[in-house]
């Protein structure tokens, strides 16, 4: 009998048991449907056209403990997806990870994308892990989701906060607390007519085209000069200087390192025991192989203890990200330093052209990325100046802090592009009725890693050189911007005098060249004599449109010419 109680007083308390976890599941439910209905908005206001999306990743709250002191290192993937039953991600964004944490502050800006389109894309999935270290798998922490049409139903800009529960993966039970996101999106429309009511318009700066540009945490300008030195100073605690001015006391021993990377594929590291990039494009300046001699700024009286040397041009355009950090000796942090900077030297005038004052006070940080270079089409490079803490002194030990810094490949695109007319304005142009040669002049296309260019058409003074292509280029690779180039076609001349029977039609793929390994150099090489350059911006909708771009004028003989192009750009595979 007694055997007989106590197996029935066993099955009451297994049967309360599950009575109480299904309860507690089904009010876990309720809460979760509770938030979604309270931040819906009715589907008629969600906007029909695109717009600049922003959305932060802000903070975790009550996360599951995943270490063995009841704490977690969290940090967040997100995934945008054009395709909610599809596991490929359009756009992936990764916040740092916050050690010893189950209530962590990431504020990230995973996406701020200025023309972004709702229409293309269905849903951005969040997964929390716990970092376990590069050699250790990350424990999962939680799961969310959110539609985008939700995200972008308000269209004002005002930035609003959701609370997104998470949730299990598969079967997991001790799935805790949630993350809030920040977003917010403004209709492109709404955005251009409030700066036509203020009567300004955001210039963007350009470092190298005249002075010198200051710059503030993670801001970003254009890059205008391609050979250029980086230059990295600091002082120890007693105020002794770099290598330029030695005191009684040396500055703590540290190194810059540089990351080379193709988006989120790791190429290569430049540092002190390893000075060279293989292509000769990066030279660490104090590096192990010897030293060399430093580039002195002309209007700058001060040293700079580490020098790092870019020729951007040179470079393969595989490659189109560029990360440099700097990493204290051993026992050393950046608390024993002060008055640290980070600036840009044009290697052709020694002119100093930009500087970023980096805030080591009260940072016992074992290190810092100070900067990212970034390339937006095969002759275009953009300067991001960065405080972003990081640990380690090549790639493969600081890879948590470096991943959420690169830019994911954006999809491979198809382009069209027709070259539909030519024209060159020479009002303003000092002895234009001198020109009497005729110039066989070809028009190319570059993007990412292709090249293609149009058949020669021959032009006269008389007619302001204006002209039209009857034949539109084509070329694929994964960009965002494209670069179109105006030249003179000698070097086609010079092809078929070779007897290589490639008509006048020029492109790497018909050179049997892969450019894969190829710099800008070696690209816009084909055209003899460059006459004038553009870069046009790629929206992220397929495309199919006509625009006229002003061209920068780079042959000299043209100087005071006003010269315009105007293409027509069409995706070929939408």
């Amino acid at each position: 009998e007694e055997e007989e109680a106590e197996r029935k007083r066993q099955e009451e308390e297994e049967a309360e048991r599950k009575r109480r976890e299904e309860e507690e599941a089904a009010a876990a439910a309720a809460a979760a449907a509770a938030a979604a209905s309270s931040r819906s908005l009715p589907t008629e206001d969600a906007p029909k056209k695109k717009g600049h999306f922003r959305l932060t990743i802000v903070r975790g709250k009550d996360l599951v403990s995943r270490d063995s002191d009841g704490l977690s290192d969290p940090y967040v993937t997100a995934h945008l997806r054009r395709d909610a039953s599809s596991s490929k991600s359009a756009k992936k964004a990764k916040t740092p990870v916050i050690s010893d944490s189950l209530n962590p502050e990431w504020e990230y800006e995973a996406y701020d994308l200025p023309k972004f389109d709702p229409a293309g894309y269905s849903t951005v999935d969040f997964e929390v892990s716990d970092y376990d270290g590069l050699l250790s798998r990350a424990d999962f922490m939680g799961k969310a989701c959110i539609s985008v049409e939700e995200l972008t139903a308000v269209s004002d800009g005002t930035p609003r906060e959701i609370d997104l529960p998470l949730g299990a993966k598969k079967k997991e039970k001790d799935i805790t607390g949630f993350i809030t996101i920040r977003v917010s999106f403004e209709e492109a429309k709404k955005k251009k007519k409030a700066k036509q009511a203020d009567g300004e318009e955001t210039q963007r700066k350009v470092i190298g085209s005249e002075g010198t540009v200051s710059l503030a945490r993670n801001e970003s300008a254009a890059l205008a000069p391609k050979d250029i030195v980086i230059g990295l100073g600091w002082e120890g605690e007693s105020g002794s200087l770099g290598l330029g001015g030695l005191t009684e006391e040396k500055p703590p021993a540290m190194d810059a390192t540089v990351l080379v990377f193709r988006h989120t594929t790791h190429i290569d590291d430049v540092y002190f025991h390893k000075p060279n990039f293989r292509d000769g494009a990066i030279l660490h300046k104090g590096g192990y192989s010897g030293y060399t001699k430093y580039v002195m700024a002309a209007d700058s009286d001060r040293s700079d203890v580490e020098q790092i040397e870019l020729h951007l041009n040179k470079l393969s355009t595989r490659v189109n990200t560029i990360l440099v950090a700097v990493t204290p000796g051993q026992g050393a942090d950046f608390s024993q330093v002060k008055n640290a900077y980070i600036r840009i030297i044009d290697f052709s005038s020694h002119r100093e052209i930009t500087n970023f004052k980096i805030d080591t006070a009260a940072a016992k940080q074992h290190g810092f990325i100070v900067c990212k270079l970034f390339r937006t089409s095969p002759s275009s490079w953009h300067f991001t100046a960065m405080e972003e803490p990081c640990e380690g002194r090549v790639y493969k030990h600081m890879q948590a802090h470096v991943d959420p810094l690169l830019t994911t490949e954006p999809p491979e695109r198809r382009l069209s592009v027709a070259f539909e007319r030519f024209e060159v304005d020479t009002a303003g142009m000092a002895g234009a009725d001198k020109l009497k040669s005729k110039m066989h002049l070809c028009a190319v296309a570059m993007v990412d890693q292709h090249v293609d260019s149009t058949e020669n058409v021959k032009v006269a003074p008389k007619k302001d050189f204006s002209c039209s292509w009857p034949e539109p280029v084509v070329v694929s690779g994964h960009a965002i911007e494209m670069d179109l180039l105006i030249g003179s076609s000698s070097t086609a001349s010079r092809l078929i005098e070779a007897g290589m029977g490639l008509g006048s039609r020029l492109s790497m793929d018909k050179l049997g060249v892969n450019a894969l390994g190829h710099s800008i150099e070696a690209m816009a090489g084909q055209v003899g004599s460059r006459v004038c350059k553009a870069t046009v911006p790629l929206d992220e909708a397929p495309m199919d449109a006509t625009r006229t771009v002003e061209m920068e004028v780079l042959d000299q003989k043209f100087a005071g010419c006003v010269m315009r192009c105007t293409v027509h750009i069409k995706d070929l595979d939408f």
